[in-house]
Protein backbone atom coordinates (compact mmCIF):
# COMPACT_ATOMS: atom_id res chain seq x y z
CA UNK A 1 0.00 0.00 0.00
CA UNK A 2 2.85 2.39 0.79
CA UNK A 3 4.14 2.15 -2.77
CA UNK A 4 0.69 2.88 -4.17
CA UNK A 5 0.36 5.95 -1.94
CA UNK A 6 3.83 7.13 -2.92
CA UNK A 7 2.69 6.93 -6.55
CA UNK A 8 -0.39 9.08 -5.90
CA UNK A 9 -3.05 6.49 -5.06
CA UNK A 10 -6.09 7.35 -2.98
CA UNK A 11 -5.80 5.57 0.35
CA UNK A 12 -7.39 5.45 3.75
CA UNK A 13 -7.57 3.40 6.90
CA UNK A 14 -10.18 3.30 9.61
CA UNK A 15 -11.02 1.43 12.76
CA UNK A 16 -14.30 0.82 14.50
CA UNK A 17 -14.74 -0.11 18.14
CA UNK A 18 -12.76 -3.35 17.75
CA UNK A 19 -9.13 -4.00 17.04
CA UNK A 20 -9.42 -4.54 13.28
CA UNK A 21 -8.05 -1.75 11.10
CA UNK A 22 -9.30 -1.61 7.52
CA UNK A 23 -6.81 -0.44 4.89
CA UNK A 24 -7.89 0.55 1.40
CA UNK A 25 -6.16 2.10 -1.59
CA UNK A 26 -6.98 2.52 -5.25
CA UNK A 27 -4.67 3.58 -8.05
CA UNK A 28 -5.17 4.08 -11.77
CA UNK A 29 -2.82 1.77 -13.61
CA UNK A 30 -2.61 0.81 -17.27
CA UNK A 31 -2.42 -2.82 -18.36
CA UNK A 32 1.37 -2.74 -18.84
CA UNK A 33 1.81 -1.24 -15.37
CA UNK A 34 -0.45 -3.90 -13.92
CA UNK A 35 1.45 -6.74 -15.60
CA UNK A 36 4.71 -5.40 -14.16
CA UNK A 37 3.22 -4.95 -10.68
CA UNK A 38 1.56 -8.37 -10.84
CA UNK A 39 4.87 -10.04 -11.67
CA UNK A 40 6.50 -8.28 -8.70
CA UNK A 41 3.71 -9.33 -6.34
CA UNK A 42 3.78 -12.96 -7.48
CA UNK A 43 7.58 -13.01 -7.14
CA UNK A 44 7.19 -11.76 -3.56
CA UNK A 45 4.81 -14.59 -2.65
CA UNK A 46 1.33 -13.34 -3.56
CA UNK A 47 -0.92 -16.08 -4.94
CA UNK A 48 -3.94 -15.83 -7.22
CA UNK A 49 -7.34 -16.58 -5.76
CA UNK A 50 -10.89 -16.46 -7.04
CA UNK A 51 -12.15 -15.25 -3.69
CA UNK A 52 -13.97 -12.93 -3.64
CA UNK A 53 -13.31 -12.10 -7.33
CA UNK A 54 -11.39 -13.90 -10.06
CA UNK A 55 -7.87 -12.55 -10.27
CA UNK A 56 -7.57 -11.47 -6.63
CA UNK A 57 -3.96 -11.70 -5.48
CA UNK A 58 -3.49 -12.58 -1.81
CA UNK A 59 -0.32 -11.86 0.16
CA UNK A 60 1.47 -14.66 1.95
CA UNK A 61 0.10 -15.18 5.46
CA UNK A 62 3.28 -13.77 6.99
CA UNK A 63 3.22 -10.53 4.96
CA UNK A 64 1.75 -8.43 7.77
CA UNK A 65 1.58 -9.31 11.45
CA UNK A 66 -2.23 -9.27 11.78
CA UNK A 67 -3.49 -8.92 8.22
CA UNK A 68 -3.40 -10.73 4.89
CA UNK A 69 -3.53 -7.95 2.28
CA UNK A 70 -5.04 -8.53 -1.15
CA UNK A 71 -5.07 -6.68 -4.44
CA UNK A 72 -7.34 -6.78 -7.46
CA UNK A 73 -6.91 -5.11 -10.84
CA UNK A 74 -10.16 -4.24 -12.59
CA UNK A 75 -11.13 -1.66 -15.19
CA UNK A 76 -7.77 0.11 -15.16
CA UNK A 77 -7.78 0.44 -11.38
CA UNK A 78 -5.66 -1.39 -8.82
CA UNK A 79 -7.40 -1.96 -5.47
CA UNK A 80 -5.61 -2.84 -2.22
CA UNK A 81 -7.38 -4.03 0.94
CA UNK A 82 -6.21 -5.39 4.27
CA UNK A 83 -8.39 -8.52 3.81
CA UNK A 84 -9.72 -9.95 0.54
CA UNK A 85 -13.33 -9.96 1.80
CA UNK A 86 -13.27 -6.15 1.95
CA UNK A 87 -13.15 -6.09 -1.86
CA UNK A 88 -16.87 -6.91 -1.84
CA UNK A 89 -17.46 -3.45 -0.31
CA UNK A 90 -15.95 -1.66 -3.32
CA UNK A 91 -18.96 -0.48 -5.31
CA UNK A 92 -16.96 -0.13 -8.54
CA UNK A 93 -16.31 -3.89 -8.60
CA UNK A 94 -18.77 -6.37 -10.12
Amino acid sequence: MARMLDEGALGCQWQGQGDVIVWFAQQQLDEAGWQERRAELVASGYTESNDPFAGTLVAPSNAEENYIPSVLYSGGMLYYVSYARFLTSVLALP
